[in-house]
Parts: C-alpha cells; sequence; structure tokens
C-alpha cells in the first residue's frame, strides 16, 4: 500500500541517520546557516551539493523553517477545522465519500490537507473539498469521461490533475452514479500502475 504524506515523512525521519549520515538537528543547523527562506532554492541546493533525493530535501527544508515546538495537525483535525461551524453539517458527505472509496481496495489512502480530503491509490485520483456551506465538491481525474448533468468539467481544482467535478448537497447524493465515476477514477489510476509496471518489466 502506498504511504500518505504523513507516513513518508515519518519513513524519512526513520531512517534519515542511515541514510545521509546526519540526524534533523544537523540538518537542521547546515540548511539555517544558508540565510535564507527560498525553499525553492534550499531544495535545489540540498539535492546539487548534497546528493538529497526531491523528497527527502523537500522535508528537510520544510522542517528547517518550521517554528520550535511545531506540532503537525493531524487528519482529524484537519478534518474537523474543514467542517467546523455552519459546515459541520456536510461532514457526513465526506464520511460517505470515504466509506465508499476506501471499499473499492486496501490500496486505497485518504489523506487531509488544510483545504480538503485526498484519496489516492498510485496518484491522487479524488478529492472532496467544502463548496461554500449548503455543499462539498467531489473532484475527479475522469481524462476520458464526458460531462453531463451532474458531471461538470473542472473549472476551479485542487491540481492540474483533476479533470471533474460533482456537487454533492447531502449524504444521500452519493449515489450509484457518483460511487461508479469513483470506482472508474480509482480503476484508472490502478491501470497506470500496471502501465509503469510493464515498462519496467521491458527496460529488464
Amino acid at each position: 500500500m502506498p504511504l500518505s504524506p504523513r507516513e513518508m515523512k515519518a519513513a524519512i525521519l526513520r531512517n534519515l541517520q542511515q541514510n545521509t549520515g546526519r540526524d534533523l538537528d544537523e540538518w537542521k543547523q547546515i540548511i539555517r546557516s544558508r540565510n535564507t527562506n527560498d525553499r525553492r532554492e534550499l531544495v535545489s541546493w540540498l539535492k546539487r551539493d548534497h546528493g538529497l533525493g526531491q523528497v527527502t530535501a523537500g522535508y528537510l527544508a520544510g522542517e528547517a523553517a518550521a517554528p520550535p515546538g511545531r506540532v503537525d495537525p493531524t487528519d482529524e483535525d484537519l478534518i474537523a477545522a474543514q467542517y467546523e461551524g455552519v459546515r459541520m453539517q456536510l461532514r457526513g458527505i465526506l464520511d460517505e465519500v470515504t466509506r465508499q472509496a476506501t471499499r473499492l481496495g486496501e490500496d486505497v489512502v485518504v489523506y487531509a490537507t488544510k483545504n480538503y480530503v485526498s484519496f489516492r491509490r498510485v496518484r491522487q485520483f479524488a478529492v472532496v473539498k467544502p463548496a461554500g456551506s449548503t455543499g462539498v465538491d467531489l473532484c475527479l481525474v475522469l481524462p476520458t469521461a464526458h460531462a453531463g448533468h451532474r458531471l461538470h468539467a473542472a473549472t476551479s481544482r485542487p491540481n492540474d490533475r483533476i479533470t471533474h467535478t460533482v456537487s454533492l448537497t447531502s449524504a444521500g447524493d452519493v449515489d450509484t452514479e457518483v460511487v461508479d465515476w469513483i470506482r472508474t477514477a480509482y480503476d484508472q489510476d490502478g491501470e497506470r500502475r500496471r502501465g509503469a509496471r510493464s515498462s519496467r518489466a521491458r527496460v529488464q
């Protein structure tokens, strides 16, 4: 099963000393000696001068810039903040989408950001984000789908991979049609994994 971003960070930290020869505090001192807060510059420097990979370099740059004593919010903390106040009534929609998506396979990873909840298999295939106080947007990666009366071409989207959105105003809106779209996005993401494996096999 793929790792969530939080699990990936934990794995980097757990193996940091063994993989790089330095622990987190040592890396923080080295990074802060650069006297710059430009994250992109720091990541490029860590990759170029210290031979780190993109993910590790990005993690270290972010940790060096974090205030002392920072505690990362949990997924539940982030979700609760998204659905507080007048949006509390919308939480049931997210819960139903999550229930349906995680039934598709044990390889579905669910994780929260400040603004939305993401669903990933190989890559992100769906996102749920509040849309005002009366509903949520289910954003899907469906590159071959045609827009219709419920499935709309994405305009405002969390990232460039999202192609379509569905407006949901109640948990009951997560019906057979919506579940089929979620399943299609999940299946197509799995096809990407199989295609990558086939390519590696041909190279070998």
